[in-house]
């Protein structure tokens, strides 16, 4: 038994209609998403070009400001300088009229020190003329003092020199005397001395001939 083959056939016109559904779909789709991302895009941009306007407001106020402060200070550095010239003029005619008073008082003090010193000097020069005459005086009553005072020893010192002198001579005299009587002793006690011995050894003589030759003598 055999069995016939199932055939499936579609139409072009079908073909084409679903895949232009498709299509339709996805242009759908893609619409959606256009429109998505356009819509996004704007609000971005708004919110770009609200932020670039506010950061451009800020920055003009900023430098405004800074033209502001810019032109402030100018206006103070033009009168800074005018006060500097003012200040500059009133110091330099401050300090010419000081140095014309210092000069004077310079003149003043230097005439009354000259003044003084050569009065100092005057008045020295007299004390030390004085002093001279004072000193030499009492060098000339000192010199005199000491010479009579040197005479008045010179001659204190000759008499006693003399005077112990003729002591001294009495002594070696008596000195001499003395040692010469000492002398004549020595030589008598040298005398005794002798004759002691001599015997003394005469006697040792004869002591020793008796012993040795005892018939000697007979």
């Amino acid at each position: 038994m055999s069995q016939t083959p199932v055939s499936i056939s579609y139409s072009l016109e079908d073909i084409l209609k679903q895949i232009n559904g498709k299509l339709d779909k996805i242009d759908e789709k893609f619409d959606k998403l256009e429109e998505k991302f356009d819509s996004k895009f704007d609000k971005l941009e708004e919110k770009f070009d609200s932020k670039f306007n506010k950061l451009e407001e800020k920055f003009e106020t900023a430098l405004n400001s800074l033209q502001n402060d810019v032109n402030g200070l100018k206006i103070g550095q033009t009168k800074l300088e005018g006060e500097m010239k003012r200040l500059e003029t009133e110091l330099t005619g401050k300090m010419e009229k000081l140095e014309t008073e210092l000069t004077g008082k310079m003149e003043n003090l230097e005439k009354d020190l000259t003044g003084k010193m050569e009065n100092l000097e005057k008045d020295l020069t007299g004390k030390m003329e004085n002093l001279e005459k004072d000193l030499t005086g009492k060098m000339e009553n000192l010199e005199k003092d000491l010479t009579g005072k040197m005479e008045n020893l010179e001659k204190d010192l000759t008499g006693k020199m003399e005077k112990m002198g003729t002591e001294i001579k009495g002594e070696i005299k008596i000195l001499d005397a003395t040692v010469e009587g000492m002398s004549k002793r020595l030589d008598t006690q040298e005398f005794i001395n002798r004759s002691v011995v001599v015997g003394l050894i005469l006697t040792i003589i004869t002591g020793a001939i008796k012993v040795f030759f005892p018939n000697f003598p007979k």
